[in-house]
């Protein structure tokens, strides 16, 4: 069911009380994913524009929109886009859009979720289920250029990515993808690469010691999202570890980590 409650950002924040990993950090923390917002936040300023693309039940946009200048929330579950609105009606400097992004302007299929039953509502994906939804082309949508783009669209990544290199060649925009359910990542790191771009590899534990509401259960033992950080590459290197090529992954990563380790 649907329950509301004070968090970081503001006082009434609503969400499904059944969705066993946002809903969950919701209400036992008063935040979710904050050390990837304090993180993403910390790039922006207030003449910066955002594109949110996977914008779920708007946690995410209003953090960005409390430090831009403005934000763009793509949302294709209807479910989660109603919410969605009910969270950002007091924030004029959010767009919400109902509508999944993509390579091509088309209407794709969406999953739809139940929420009288525990699942994990932001794993909904497009390309499945039986209702519809429009999918919009980044690069045929005219909107002001973005200075961030966050992506988090369990596995769609890079048809995302794809639409939108006419904005990727002429603004440069960071770009922060959720990488861990992406079976593209080789093809990801290659189209980004060959656009000039730097990538890092960024490790965010679900659980936040600091969070909001201090509360010290950890309800989510180890488990953290893995994500990526895209740079242009005339910027200053980042002190991140480097994705090193199309098939570098996490789990090669933590090998050269351990290895470091042991080798100091």
């Amino acid at each position: 069911m649907i329950k509301q409650t004070k968090t970081k950002y503001c006082d009434n924040f609503f969400y499904y009380e059944n969705d066993n990993v946002i809903g969950k950090s919701i209400e036992n923390y008063g935040e979710y994913a904050q050390r990837e917002l304090d993180f993403l936040t910390s790039l922006l300023n207030k003449n910066c524009v955002v594109y949110d693309i996977g914008g779920n039940i708007g946690y995410h946009a209003i953090a960005f929109a409390s430090v831009a200048k403005y934000v763009y929330t793509f949302e294709p579950n209807l479910q989660n886009f109603d919410l969605l609105l009910k969270n950002i009606k007091d924030y004029n400097n959010i767009c919400p859009i109902n509508a999944a992004v993509g390579d091509i302007g088309t209407v794709l299929n969406i999953e739809e979720f139940n929420i009288t039953e525990q699942s994990n509502y932001g794993n909904v994906k497009v390309g499945k289920g039986n209702k519809q939804v429009i999918s919009l082309k980044l690069d045929n949508f005219l909107m002001p250029q973005p200075n961030l783009v966050k992506i988090d669209v369990e596995g769609f990544e890079y048809k995302v990515i794809q639409g939108m290199k006419n904005i990727i060649e002429l603004c440069s925009p960071w770009i922060y993808f959720e990488a861990h359910e992406t079976v593209e990542l080789p093809e990801i790191i290659k189209f980004l690469n060959d656009l000039k771009y730097n990538m890092y590899w960024c490790e965010v534990k679900n659980f936040n010691e600091n969070n909001f509401l201090k509360n010290t259960n950890n309800v989510f033992a180890n488990s953290a999202t893995i994500s990526i950080l895209a740079v242009p590459n005339y910027l200053e290197k980042l002190p991140l570890d480097k994705v090193l090529d199309e098939n570098d992954t996490y789990e090669k990563l933590s090998m050269r980590i351990k290895q470091r380790i042991k080798d100091n």
